[in-house]
């Protein structure tokens, strides 16, 4: 194997991954101004991608005294790293943004599509699995707590009892599993890591 070469499993079987081939651009999914997100990327990649709501949220509430939108957020943005997309934008064939606004005025999943497997990465948009049972729970950092209490309860009805995966951002490991109609509500199935 050589040194531009990785392998996926410990088991040997899973295809070489040639890291000329992974797709060079990040995907800032919210900009707060409790993040440096932008910082981690941007010297690093060719292209990163951001919505314009989410860069005018934070221009606005940066406005003037933001070290971390002043310092990581616009340098990306002066340098012409950053490419403004809408909501549902298609990265490429099987790699979209789904709108999942509430938590941020501009805030996704990414949605991915391969060989009829799907799967979803929530982002924020569901904090804890406590939010599968009580959807309207929403926290205090959500911009819009009634809007992402809508947006969270539409998210769960569309992915609940499919083969979708949805991988999420703060539930305990492995933090991916099937969404499960309960009633009115709703459960997570975590898939075996």
């Amino acid at each position: 194997m050589s040194d531009r070469t990785a392998r996926g499993a410990e088991d040997g079987d899973a295809a070489a991954i040639d890291r000329d081939r992974v797709l060079d651009i990040a995907h800032l999914a919210r900009l707060r101004l409790d993040d440096d997100e932008a910082d981690l990327f941007a010297r690093q990649l060719n292209d990163i991608l951001a919505h314009a709501q989410e860069i005018a949220d934070s221009e606005a509430s940066a406005a003037g005294d933001s070290i971390v939108f002043r310092e990581n957020v616009l340098p990306v943005m002066e340098a012409g790293q950053a490419e403004l997309v809408e909501l549902d934008h298609e990265i490429d064939h099987g790699i979209r943004f789904e709108p999942t606004v509430g938590h941020t005025p501009g805030h996704v999943a990414v949605a991915l599509a391969s060989k009829g497997a799907r799967a979803v990465m929530s982002g924020d948009l569901i904090h804890s699995p406590l939010q599968l049972a009580f959807p309207e729970w929403s926290p205090r950092v959500d911009w819009d707590r009634a809007r992402s209490a809508q947006t969270r309860r539409r998210f769960l009805e569309q992915h609940a009892d499919t083969d979708t995966v949805v991988m999420t951002a703060h539930f305990p490991q492995p933090s991916m599993g099937q969404v499960v109609s309960a009633g009115s509500a709703f459960r997570f199935r975590y898939r075996a890591a």
